[in-house]
Parts: C-alpha cells; sequence; structure tokens
C-alpha cells in the first residue's frame, strides 16, 4: 500500500471468498480496500478481486457496484467516484476465467461490464483494470480488415508473438462498443 499510496489500484486474483457479504471493506495504511467476494466453492474457480483507493479519496466513493450472479461474483465490480460538477470517475475490476475454460462465462461478464457502462450514460470517465486472460495480438474488426483495436502497448506474449485469442477477441469487442482505447493488455 505504501509504494502505490496515491494510486488507485485494481487486484484480480485475491483468493477472497465470503459465503453472506458481496463485498468487504478495510483499510491499509494508504488505502481503503473494497474486496468483491466469490461464494466459497470447492473448485474455487472464483478468485476474487478488489480495488484499493487512496484513504484521502475514499469520501468521494459514491456507489459501489456488483453482481448477484453467483457465477459473475467475485469476478467484476465497481466503485463510481464522485464529487459534484468536479470529478465522476468509474472504476471497474475484471477478472475473467483462463483461456478455454468458460467462453460463455467470459461473454456474460464483459455483457455486466457494458450493462453498467451504458447506464453511466457517458457522463463517466471509465477505468477497466483486468486480468482478462487474453491476447489481442493485431486482431483487426469484423467491419474494416484494415483497422486495428486501438492499443497503447501490447501483448507481446513473452518472447513470441501471440495471436488474439477468445478472451481478447471478447475484449475487443466490449472496448469499441463503449469506443474506449486498451492502454496495456
Amino acid at each position: 500500500s505504501s509504494l502505490y499510496a496515491q494510486k488507485i489500484i485494481t487486484i484480480q486474483g485475491t483468493k477472497q471468498t465470503n459465503a453472506q457479504d458481496v463485498t468487504v471493506h478495510s483499510y491499509r495504511k494508504n488505502h481503503k480496500v473494497i474486496h468483491f467476494t466469490a461464494k466459497p466453492t470447492k473448485a474455487r474457480e472464483y478468485a476474487g478481486c478488489a480495488i484499493m483507493i487512496p484513504t484521502e479519496d475514499a469520501n468521494f466513493i459514491h456507489s459501489i457496484g456488483f453482481t448477484e450472479d453467483h457465477e459473475l461474483r467475485g469476478r467484476v465490480g465497481y466503485i463510481r467516484l464522485l464529487q459534484q460538477n468536479r470529478m465522476d470517475i468509474t472504476i471497474f475490476t475484471v477478472y475473467i476465467p483462463v483461456e478455454g475454460s468458460r467462453q460463455d462465462l467470459t461473454g456474460r461478464i464483459w455483457d455486466w461490464v457494458e450493462e453498467i457502462i451504458n447506464t453511466l450514460g457517458g457522463t463517466s470517465q471509465i477505468f477497466i483494470g483486468t486480468d482478462a486472460n487474453g491476447h489481442t495480438q493485431r486482431q483487426k474488426h469484423e467491419q474494416d480488415e484494415t483497422r486495428e483495436m486501438p492499443v497503447i502497448g501490447m501483448d507481446r506474449g513473452g518472447d513470441g508473438v501471440q495471436t488474439t485469442n477468445w478472451n481478447g477477441r471478447r475484449m475487443i469487442i466490449a472496448m469499441e462498443r463503449q469506443g474506449m482505447t486498451a492502454i496495456n493488455t
């Protein structure tokens, strides 16, 4: 927490579970932490995620959002920071299953994120921190084979170039629909 004292941080793979509470709040030295918990399961496929907000910004938390869908729980959540006439920011944390395991779940997660973004009505600055388990290397758009997804920083996949996978394609679809750019994949 002290290394990133003035930063908002999204975390995926927290392994936080809770049978009742979807969100659990805790405090660190410099941050308020909102955990989006998964329901405890034997399979432990739901890993939990969190957003860390600098303590001095915690007073601007307007709303905390999550889904009641037990399969999405612990994979998505958001915090909206609001200060009248000065600031409207929504931060999402998104944790996508490993490639090939649950394409239907990946689609439902991005559908939920897009639904929430659409309810904000274009008034909020949107930031998404994700472990999308996706590769987006040079993915071409279906509408225009010469246009590529706007990306600043590309997933190089270690030493070799990795082709776009299902999770990467689904993320691209969500970003395009919202007019967003991936800063780094």
